[in-house]
């Protein structure tokens, strides 16, 4: 069908054509993945190399906006197989399509963070989700949306790594300082912030500071509910970090 589509030069035709066969082909992945059947990868590589000609195919036309979204579905598939190496390939390449996008790129731009949290590439992912709160910053609509996400990983992240504060830049320590102030005076951090979770932060952190290994895991249930699945997987190890410091003392 692609092919005849490309005869014709129905290129939107030709590349969801394209983009039809890579989803068949990746769905007959994820079942051999999810059962955990034994796998040569034909039918993943042949999903990549059907994405691949629909991106091209749009690229060539000029239409960045829909190569973006093939690179973006793509990435998802990937992440979805736990390719997390390759999903941040795609991830970058629709970045690089979206850079007159600013909202789609940095959501691109979260996804790549996520991957990088996956491969426990913290510092990566650290620098790319500060560039994210920094470009987000006293922004509405989805920005802000997306802005919390971002710091609120951010803080968890920096926790995580426990940089002592006089090697933390200043962006960061003015994060974590901003998130430990007594909320009745400040009237409040983010107005879009849930009061537990910004209640819940804040104890985190002075139970990181002060070393109660004790509070931080009985933060972390109270917690849990109100991240996401990437914040999720950040809390997971800070609090695995702590026990594990706590064993050794």
């Amino acid at each position: 069908m692609a092919k005849c589509d490309q005869m014709m030069e129905d290129i939107p035709g030709e590349a969801e054509a394209w983009a039809n066969a890579g989803r068949q082909f990746f769905q007959a992945e994820e079942i051999l993945f999810l059962s955990r059947s034994a796998s040569y990868e034909e039918c993943l590589e042949a999903a990549v190399q059907c994405f691949s000609l629909a991106i091209q195919a749009q690229h060539k036309k000029g239409n960045n906006v829909m190569a973006a979204m093939f690179c973006l579905e793509l990435g998802h598939w990937l992440k979805k197989l736990r390719k997390y190496h390759e999903a941040i390939g795609y991830f970058q390449k629709a970045a690089d399509f979206q850079s007159e996008l600013l909202e789609c790129q940095l959501h691109s731009l979260f996804e790549i963070a996520s991957c990088k949290l996956l491969l426990r590439e913290h510092d990566s992912a650290l620098g790319i989700l500060s560039r994210i709160v920094r470009e987000t910053d006293g922004k509405g609509g989805a920005l802000a949306s997306l802005h919390l996400r971002a710091e609120v990983t951010v803080v968890l992240l920096l926790l995580t790594l426990q940089f002592p504060r006089k090697y933390m830049k200043p962006e960061h320590t003015q994060l974590l300082d901003k998130y430990t102030r007594d909320l009745s005076i400040t009237g409040g951090i983010h107005e879009d912030v849930d009061s537990n979770l910004l209640i819940l932060l804040q104890s985190l952190i002075v139970a990181v500071e002060e070393k109660d290994y004790e509070l931080i895991s009985g933060i972390q249930p109270q917690l849990w509910s109100l991240l996401d699945p990437i914040q999720q997987n950040v809390l997971y190890l800070l609090t695995e970090t702590h026990s594990h410091t706590a064993r050794l003392l």
